[in-house]
């Protein structure tokens, strides 16, 4: 018998002893939420037409009458059967108050982001049902789990709006991982519809799951594009000061992070891959899961400083895991699902599965050494002149912050923030030593479409109409933060007046050794008439 004790731990040990059942859970809750988050992402397909809908949701129904079938015929069985446990509190499941804390924050989090956006200028609707109608649901959620279901269906809807005029999906695409954690929530609750168990530790793991894969996908895109040890992070403050981050300053906020991080290049990779990689790993066990968590928000705390990026959804989620994997209390139930099994199950979630399970954004990239960004100035109907803030396009902002306006006769050479897609561009840019050189590189690149182009003009025609038009969103509209700051220098346009030019500067940056070379061109100005009517005219 003791020899037996002391051999290779027995199969059952490894699948959790006792607690085989909760395995099984666990995977049941997955293959609920894939079921739940594929259908609902059907049915939340929008098109340039359908944004224009008053209503949103009638639009989308509009665009994929099968997926909604599918939700409304799904919807009817539930109402119909085990009617008891689909109306059911939050307090039915093991730690209800605790569960429902945790799913109020993306809750909370996800209502403000979906009810607060400014005028949607681009279709011209307000979407005022939409909000309410989001703002209703979430109270219901926060009563009962089972309204997770239309409400992240209405999240999906409001949100895929922005990401119809010109495919910018960085914001959406961030702000995704929120709504892919209530579709977990609503996953358990469904899970409990069906078998009728109590038992909640399962959602912790899924949590889990869902967060480090949205840091794994990323690591292993840099590891598949031969970035450590080539990239130089110093790149990045720079082009962020270019994109207007700290833009009422001289930049000299960017040029001292440069600085700093330029001889802690290589270790900063280090740590960068170990959060981003160590995810995988450390979603295997709660107390490994603790101290990442730690890490992951001293990394994004570090990359605000840097750049401006404020990952303020995904730092709200590690808090709150960090709160829960800490408190005593909660040990006994935290520890449920840490068996050799589940853990192992966990790790192979993130690493092989979680990019298509939970579909992170890559945000993979080299930090090269030409930037862009643009500038909007403005001169009011009285001749004064001002420096607009990219805000004014609320909420299309992140179609000037991420270049999508295609009005000059070449490509740029990096994406926004400097971002460089293939190692074979990174190390052509670095070997540029003068804007004369870079423009010639320029003139290499595809010229952009002739679509593209007359999309761009409209976009900035519409921007003006909607500035001189609607002007500031009403002060009860208090969205969010923007993920990506940018600001101007005074004189700073505050709708003091209507405009009666807008012009669309191009900044280009070079950053060497010996300093920044920086280059404005005007790619368009609009024209205001006293009636209201624009016209653009191209600049270069």
């Amino acid at each position: 018998m003791r020899a037996r004790k002391r051999g290779l731990p027995s199969v059952r040990w490894l699948l959790g002893g006792e607690r085989l059942t909760e395995l099984g859970q666990f995977v049941a809750c997955f293959s609920v939420y894939l079921v739940l988050d594929r259908l609902i992402r059907a049915a939340a397909r929008m098109s340039a037409d359908t944004v224009k809908h008053s209503v949103l949701v009638t639009g989308a129904i509009a665009e994929s009458p099968s997926a909604w079938l599918v939700v409304a015929a799904a919807l009817v069985v539930g109402a119909t059967w085990q009617r008891s446990r689909l109306w059911a509190a939050w307090d039915v499941f093991d730690r209800g108050p605790v569960v429902r804390g945790v799913a109020a924050v993306p809750l909370a989090l996800v209502t403000w982001l979906s009810s607060t956006y400014h005028y949607n200028y681009l279709a011209g609707q307000w979407h005022a049902i939409d909000r309410l109608l989001v703002i209703v649901l979430a109270v219901a959620s926060f009563q009962r789990p089972v309204f997770l279901i239309p409400f992240a269906l209405e999240a999906r809807v409001i949100s895929a709006q922005f990401v119809v005029p010109f495919e910018t999906v960085a914001g959406p695409n961030i702000d995704a991982l929120l709504i892919t954690l209530l579709i977990g929530f609503a996953a358990l609750h469904v899970g409990y519809v069906l078998t009728g168990s109590p038992r909640s530790a399962s959602i912790v793991m899924l949590l889990s799951t869902v967060l480090a894969s949205h840091f794994f996908v990323p690591g292993s895109g840099e590891t598949a594009l031969g970035w450590f040890g080539v990239n130089r992070l110093w790149n990045f403050p720079l082009s962020a000061y270019t994109a207007g981050w700290l833009g009422h300053t001289s930049g000299d906020w960017a040029r001292q992070m440069a600085r700093l991080v330029e001889p802690l290049n290589l270790p900063l990779q280090v740590v960068t891959l170990l959060v981003e990689l160590g995810s995988g790993i450390a979603v295997a066990h709660p107390k490994l899961l603790r101290w990442w968590l730690v890490l992951a928000l001293a990394f994004h705390t570090f990359v605000f400083a840097m750049a401006g990026f404020w990952f303020v959804g995904w730092m709200a989620i590690e808090v709150t895991l960090l709160g829960v994997l800490w408190a005593p209390s909660l040990q006994a139930w935290v520890n449920q699902h840490a068996t050799p099994a589940r853990g192992l199950v966990a790790a192979g979630i993130v690493m092989v599965a979680g990019a298509r399970l939970y579909q992170p954004p890559t945000l993979s990239w080299f930090d090269g050494p030409a930037s862009y960004g643009y500038e909007l100035e403005g001169v009011g109907i009285s001749g004064a002149s001002y420096h607009v803030p990219l805000a004014v396009a609320a909420p299309f902002e992140q179609e000037l912050t991420f270049l999508r306006l295609r009005l000059a006769p070449t490509r740029e050479a990096a994406n926004a923030y400097g971002a460089v897609g293939t190692r074979a561009e990174f190390e052509a840019l670095n070997a540029l030593t003068s804007l004369e050189k870079l423009l010639a590189y320029e003139r290499r690149l595809p010229p952009p479409a002739s679509s593209d182009v007359e999309a761009a003009q409209q976009f900035v025609a519409r921007l003006l109409e909607h500035i001189n038009g609607r002007g500031q969103a009403p002060w009860f509209l208090w969205p969010l933060p923007t993920h990506f700051w940018t600001s101007r220098p005074p004189p700073l346009f505050a709708y003091q007046e209507s405009l009666a030019r807008l012009e669309i500067v191009r900044v280009t940056a070079l950053h060497r050794s010996d300093g920044q070379v920086v280059r404005r061109e005007s790619l368009a100005t609009v024209h205001a008439a006293p009636d209201g009517s624009v016209r653009v005219t191209e600049s270069l």
